[in-house]
């Protein structure tokens, strides 16, 4: 996912709450499920993407999720952050950094590639710690 395939509304919300040093790692779309290829999955229409979902940017600093209709919502990158990982068989999946009251997760949900967006997570975690341990 690039910035092109962001919506006006969300460019300007990024850039509003991105510091000058900050830099994007990734992005991922929540609540879309990968399409399941198959031998004849070429018949199939290519799925849309769903613009309701929340967008999640991994940056240098922190994780960002923009849900329509919400103020964001910022977690800074810190040892411990990603509490569990829920998968599911198409790869989709949550990236759990806690839980609700009522144990309902929060964190990047509903990502099509959750595990991919742990591993950059957990490297962005150890860059930053490197580059100064006393502040992740």
């Amino acid at each position: 996912m690039t910035l092109d395939d962001l919506t006006n509304e969300e460019k300007t919300a990024l850039h509003a709450l991105l510091r000058p040093d900050e830099r994007i790692l990734c992005m991922e779309r929540g609540g879309v499920s990968p399409a399941k290829k198959g031998f004849f999955s070429f018949l199939r229409p290519a799925p849309q993407p769903v613009r309701q979902g929340p967008l999640y940017v991994l940056s240098s600093a922190r994780v960002l999720a923009f849900t329509p209709g919400e103020a964001p919502r910022t977690w800074p990158l810190m040892l411990g952050l990603v509490r569990d990982v829920v998968l599911r068989e198409d790869g989709s999946g949550d990236v759990v950094f806690d839980y609700a009251a009522d144990h309902s997760p929060v964190g990047v949900l509903q990502v099509p590639q959750a595990e991919t967006f742990r591993r950059r997570l957990e490297d962005a975690v150890n860059e930053a710690y490197l580059a100064a341990p006393w502040s992740v």
